[in-house]
């Protein structure tokens, strides 16, 4: 296991690689776009214009890779989620993490069967959020699929458990969900209306992570908007 987990976590940072890659590219043609609006402007004053825009991509993708690490690790530390924990729900939990290690791995057809264990065993124990951290999982395995329909049914349904079981946050993850949906198919201006009804969700439950996260995806959808 611990060699499936590495490689898991290896596939998941090259993924998140070329995503800030793509990010920083569009700050760099923001950048490069100044200059024509700036145009009629001294060289002085279009540098800085563009060197602001740079340093603001910089920051923005330094940004999105300490959220992303701290919100992991804040998703794997939950009670029902965390190794040291005991019973069927922890077991369940780890069941739900084995899955995510698979699906990150590439193993989709192994993750897709820890995961429907882990469901059963949510549903027994008559979990709600746990429940509805499966489905956000098994709609992300199919978003990388491709499939669209399912994942869309996936969110929406981890978004229905979690305002059954009043998780504010549990919400928020769900809202998140659909978001990334939404701009995967480029459509920008349901996707960030997602994200910022998360932002409020987590602003509600004084989750600065998870808030800060969904403004920089915002951001991301209002500078793929610009281009």
């Amino acid at each position: 296991m611990p060699t499936l987990i590495q490689s898991a976590l290896s596939a998941r940072r090259a993924r998140a690689g070329r995503r800030r890659g793509f990010m920083f590219l569009g700050f760099v043609g923001a950048a490069g776009l100044s200059y024509f609006f700036t145009f009629d402007r001294p060289a002085t004053f279009q540098a800085i214009i563009a060197g602001t825009i740079v340093t603001l991509g910089a920051v923005t993708v330094a940004m999105d890779a300490i959220f992303m690490r701290q919100l992991h690790r804040q998703r794997l530390s939950r009670p029902s989620v965390a190794g040291a924990a005991t019973g069927p729900k922890a077991q369940a939990g780890r069941l739900w993490a084995q899955g995510e290690a698979l699906r990150l791995s590439g193993q989709l057809d192994d993750a897709r069967g820890l995961y429907h264990d882990s469901l059963m065993m949510f549903r027994k124990l008559q979990d709600l959020e746990g429940q509805a951290m499966v489905h956000i999982s098994a709609g992300e395995m199919a978003r990388q699929n491709e499939d669209a329909a399912t994942a869309r049914e996936a969110f929406s349904r981890a978004r229905d458990l979690c305002e059954e079981a009043k998780s504010g946050r549990g919400i928020a993850e769900a809202l998140m969900a659909q978001g990334d949906l939404a701009r995967q198919e480029e459509a920008l201006d349901p996707a960030r209306d997602r994200y910022e009804e998360a932002r409020d969700r987590y602003a509600q439950q004084q989750d600065r992570l998870g808030e800060g996260y969904a403004l920089i995806c915002i951001a991301d959808t209002m500078i793929g908007r610009s281009m």
